[in-house]
């Protein structure tokens, strides 16, 4: 089994002063909405990096809380969503699914603004 690491950011961050992670939740137009996460990633918080984080699949559930408070309070992110009719609409325009996750980065129905520590 291989674990996650911050070896592509580490990389990235040797040529640009910060990195963008983001992740997409939900199986879009088939069975709901999609969430999109987004998280700003510099050299300097390679260094304070909170000891509760690794793969989210390995954090326990009642732990979770836990880590997402420290992973807010470590830098700045926010989250997006999109509804099933937008999914439905974009997929009938492009007619292809690879557009379904843009709309919730170019243009949220509901989006949390990024926190800050």
């Amino acid at each position: 089994m291989t674990f996650p690491s911050l070896d592509l950011e580490k990389e990235l961050l040797d040529s640009f002063d910060a990195v963008i992670g983001i992740d997409e939740v939900g199986r879009g137009a088939l069975a709901g909405p999609v969430g999109v996460g987004a998280f700003l990633l510099t050299r300097e918080m390679l260094y304070s990096l909170p000891a509760l984080i690794r793969d989210s699949k390995l954090i326990a559930e009642k732990k979770r809380a836990e880590v997402a408070e420290a992973v807010m309070a470590w830098g700045e992110s926010g989250v997006g969503l999109c509804p099933v009719s937008t999914l439905l609409y974009i997929a009938n325009e492009a007619r292809q699914v690879a557009f379904r996750p843009r709309c919730c980065i170019n243009g949220p129905v509901q989006c949390w603004p990024a926190r800050t520590a």
